[in-house]
């Protein structure tokens, strides 16, 4: 099931069954569903990915209740889905597979607009959007053989720019920072720093020996 949660309350909101969705692998928030002229409603927006499925969903706060909303493929060819997050402006949201390239797909229809090209294999188990001050947006995508894929993110177009092998297993969490830079996880317990903006450069932050790592996140901004 998928609940929403009342933080302030402590106390569940609402739920949804997501027997017809299993697996479900990823889920990110995508800021308020908006109207026919791009303009917020009151209604929050999530979406969710896993299998073949790629899902947003439409919570009321008022009514307490949530409801899916399909992505249409288009008559693309299917994937498996492992992983998204949405562009700054949600309008936007990138999903990475499990063959190794990234299905952007547009809000304003909610259809799959097309494909990046396949990065390596492994797969893509983590995918980050970083629109910096000044600077062109960029998508990076974490893959199953330990690299990190740098996008330039044109329209609904993706271009590949620099990749870069930071760990021999995968790479499975990212989460950005202020500042742009990203923090990395992967299954060998390893934690890095990389910095988009700095040709990619990245450190060597923890190793932790003791078990695989799954995902990482910066604390949410005061």
């Amino acid at each position: 099931r998928l609940f929403v949660w009342d933080c302030d309350k402590g106390l569940a909101v609402t739920c949804r069954s997501l027997a017809t969705l299993v697996p479900v692998k990823a889920v990110v928030q995508g800021g308020f569903v908006k109207d026919v002229k791009r303009r917020n409603t009151s209604i929050y927006q999530l979406a969710s990915c896993g299998g073949r499925n790629v899902t947003v969903w439409e919570f009321n706060d008022e009514a307490q209740s949530i409801a899916p909303v399909s992505i249409s493929s288009s008559g693309k060819q299917t994937r498996s889905f492992e992983c998204l997050c949405f562009s700054a402006d949600y309008e936007l949201l990138f999903v990475g597979t499990s063959s190794g390239d990234i299905a952007v797909v547009k809000m304003r229809n909610r259809v799959v607009q097309g494909f990046s090209e396949p990065v390596r294999a492994g797969g893509i188990f983590s995918l980050a959007y970083v629109d910096p001050a000044g600077e062109s947006p960029v998508v990076l995508a974490a893959s199953g053989d330990g690299s990190i894929t740098l996008f330039s993110c044109v329209l609904t177009e993706l271009r590949q720019l620099k990749r870069v092998v930071m760990d021999s297993g995968a790479v499975v969490g990212l989460s950005v920072g202020r500042k742009g830079q990203l923090l990395c996880a992967s299954t060998t317990g390893t934690t890095w720093l990389l910095w988009p903006a700095k040709d990619m450069a990245h450190a060597l932050v923890q190793e932790n020996t003791v078990a695989p790592l799954e995902a990482v996140a910066y604390p949410m901004p005061d």
